[in-house]
């Protein structure tokens, strides 16, 4: 597959994809319709890509503003891909990887007191939903007038939150975007 930054001061740009089949870039179709749906928002924001692959999320909310992004991944072939990837794009600057696992690397940043505009989670389809959703729940890594994006093949997990709320889910292909915001955060937003 051909990867490529769909927009922004990137667009068009192409992108490494990690070797072998333990990735799933997100389309370009879903990555549109994620950030038509924060475009808003996305100037200056910080943003956080959980599971990222390749870096497509974080370093297309890059492209389109944002001031900055953390890359969470464990796998060697994607991190070797992120790094080529904000090197072709010389936002070394604005990036910090993690080399993690998804629910150590939320621990790690909430003892720092990171919090984030945006964070893109987007799990091996083969993985449940619940553990990273819970941990991303009692967190404080999301701003109050954040987004939180799920990325999976199936509809969105029947767990009770005690934070997070979902406003609504979109299919795309194979796939859904499950989009959450804060409980405290009017629901009509």
């Amino acid at each position: 597959m051909s990867l490529k930054i769909i927009s922004g001061k990137f667009g068009s740009r192409p992108l490494v994809s990690p070797k072998g089949i333990q990735t799933r870039p997100t389309t370009a179709m879903a990555r549109k319709a994620l950030f038509d749906m924060c475009q808003e928002m996305i100037e200056e924001a910080h943003v956080l890509d959980l599971f990222a692959g390749s870096g497509a999320i974080g370093l297309e909310a890059l492209s389109l503003g944002a001031s900055s992004a953390v890359f969470v991944e464990k796998s060697r072939l994607a991190l070797d891909a992120i790094g080529k990837n904000i090197d072709l794009l010389n936002v070394e600057k604005n990036c910090r990887i993690l080399a993690k696992e998804a629910l150590g690397a939320v621990t790690l940043l909430e003892k720092e007191g990171e919090t984030f505009d945006l964070i893109y989670s987007d799990p091996p389809y083969e993985m449940p939903l619940d553990p990273i959703l819970k941990a991303l729940d009692t967190s404080s890594l999301l701003k109050p007038e954040g987004r939180l994006f799920i990325e999976s093949n199936k509809q969105a997990p029947d767990c009770e939150l005690k934070n997070l709320i979902l406003k609504n889910s979109r299919r795309f292909g194979i796939c859904f975007l499950h989009q959450y915001r804060l409980k405290s955060i009017n629901s009509s937003t």
